[in-house]
């Protein structure tokens, strides 16, 4: 019996062996990008600038319940994933006159960047 588990044993070390040196190989390396502290930082999109916004707004109606002191029933707790898929389907439903505003400062910001990496 001690000589089956072993054998056993070494089978199982094998293709654990095995099996490390192939998810070595399949995970993947991110490296970051070291920026100088100096470097501009990127343009915002259209669609970043909407949700940038809103979530300011939402910030200052959750300041506003709490200094009116709302019970914790009426406070309830949004999911940060659900108010971002809620900012999706609002910015893909909005008309093109109201993207507007967002793309031009959109463009605005990006003349910014491209005039600081000069």
């Amino acid at each position: 019996e001690i000589a089956q588990y072993q054998s056993d044993m070494g089978i199982v070390r094998g293709a654990l062996k095995k099996l490390k040196k192939f998810v070595s190989k399949r995970r993947q390396t991110y490296k970051r990008k070291n920026w100088p502290k100096a470097h501009p930082k990127r343009p915002l999109t259209a669609y970043n600038l909407f949700v940038r916004e809103r979530f300011a707004m939402l910030g200052r109606e959750h300041k506003k319940r709490l200094e009116e002191h709302w019970t914790d029933e009426q406070l309830q707790r949004e999911l940060p994933k659900k108010m971002v898929a809620e900012a999706g389907h609002e910015w893909r439903e909005m008309s093109a006159e109201k993207k507007v505003w967002y793309e031009e400062r959109a463009k605005a910001d990006k003349i910014r960047y491209e005039k600081m990496m000069k």
